[in-house]
């Protein structure tokens, strides 16, 4: 398997419906799963996902996840996954088709472990006033970022896990989330990807 793709989820099945839907039309020439990880969600995720997984192109694998936390619930996902290349991601996002071919590209041309990439946001609405048209600590809050168009390198820069690949190896070395760290319902806190990178 060269590519799983790992989405924790919490009480967001309409919205990950519609990420699944964008999902199913990437162009990947290697094989590829998708695992959701359920983080108790009192909704319908588990319908949605095996509704989804009966005309997926891939495997879509549904796993729960009992401790809460963006944290546990990626560590159950990455554990379970098959693949060379494991790439992140939200449950409200919308993908180019070639996102996980041009993730292995950058792994390979920038020779690193892994990378993080742009998430620009879908208004449904007029951009709030408060939002700024460009990069600003604002942006961080709701998972935005966009650093351009050179790479650069993630040292004095931080990637957001919304869009981000890893080769495999990576966590066999610096070992899995610190569940410490990491979005809990009811809260905004994070720095989950920074203290990984740090490590």
């Amino acid at each position: 398997m060269k590519f799983s793709v790992v989405i924790a989820t919490y009480k967001r099945a309409e919205e990950l419906g519609k990420t699944l839907e964008s999902m199913s039309k990437l162009q990947v020439a290697d094989p590829w799963e998708v695992i959701i990880v359920d983080n108790n969600s009192p909704d319908n995720t588990k319908e949605v996902v095996l509704k989804a997984a009966e005309n997926f192109p891939v495997p879509l694998h549904y796993l729960f996840e009992r401790e809460q936390g963006r944290s546990a619930a990626l560590n159950t996902g990455i554990r379970a996954a098959q693949g060379e290349i494991i790439a992140t991601t939200d449950d409200d996002v919308r993908l180019e088709p070639d996102w996980l071919t041009n993730a292995e590209r950058a792994l390979e041309t920038l020779n690193c472990d892994y990378l993080g990439g742009k998430a620009l946001p879908i208004w449904s609405g007029e951009r709030p006033a408060w939002i700024p048209e460009n990069r600003s600590i604002h942006w961080a809050v709701i998972a935005l970022l966009d650093y351009g168009p050179k790479p650069l390198p993630l040292i004095d820069y931080v990637a957001i896990g919304v869009n981000m690949a890893f080769r495999r190896e990576a966590f066999e070395r610096a070992g899995l989330w610190d569940n410490a760290y990491g979005r809990k319902a009811g809260t905004l806190l994070g720095q989950e990807v920074r203290e990984w990178c740090q490590r």
